[in-house]
């Protein structure tokens, strides 16, 4: 584009599409290397279309399992494509900026694949719970208990007071004032 005043002004849109990566990162062999030894299943993509055409790097799982691909009518008979498919919801794991080691560490920080399937996470958390209610059950427990012995205490002082000579009127007379201050 040139101006009135005869300069030209020179415009660069994103680099996403000419170059993958950023100068920051780290050897991307590296970074592969210990991203399967944390999870095999892990691995990274250029994505050139993120952060307004700049792009950034995906960090995706691939899927455990196979599952319907595509399905064809063919001559009466239902053909059925299985292979792995990947939907971005369930199988993007983290966008990064930048590769940096730092990156590994957020994954670990947010990691739900160490407690194991869905069965096993529910488990623990059902586990949990009932220990959070156990728990709860014996506080309550040892307080009722705590509760007794400090009664007790208090009659035995009372008897004690009315033993000694004390007018058991004067005891009525301190409940109905702590009644009034309740």
């Amino acid at each position: 584009m040139i101006n009135l005043c005869g300069t030209t002004d020179i415009r660069v849109g994103p680099v996403g599409r000419v170059a993958s990566g950023h100068v920051l990162d780290c050897n991307k062999r590296g970074f592969d290397q210990a991203l399967r030894a944390y999870d095999p299943m892990l691995y990274t993509v250029w994505n050139p279309k993120k952060c307004k055409g700049h792009g950034c790097w995906e960090i995706r799982r691939r899927p455990e399992f196979n599952s319907a691909v595509d399905v064809v009518e063919y001559e009466g008979a239902i053909i059925i494509k299985v292979g792995p498919h990947e939907v971005d919801l369930v199988h993007q794991v983290l966008d990064c900026g930048f590769l940096n080691y730092d990156a590994l560490r957020k994954l670990k920080e947010m990691d739900a694949w160490q407690y194991g399937t869905t069965s096993q996470y529910l488990d623990l958390m059902d586990r949990k719970t009932q220990d959070k209610k156990e728990q709860e059950l014996s506080d309550q427990v040892a307080y009722r208990r705590d509760a007794a012995r400090y009664f007790k205490k208090q009659i035995r002082a009372l008897k004690q007071f009315v033993l000694d000579g004390g007018n058991p009127h004067e005891i009525a007379d301190f409940w109905n004032k702590v009644a009034a201050l309740e």
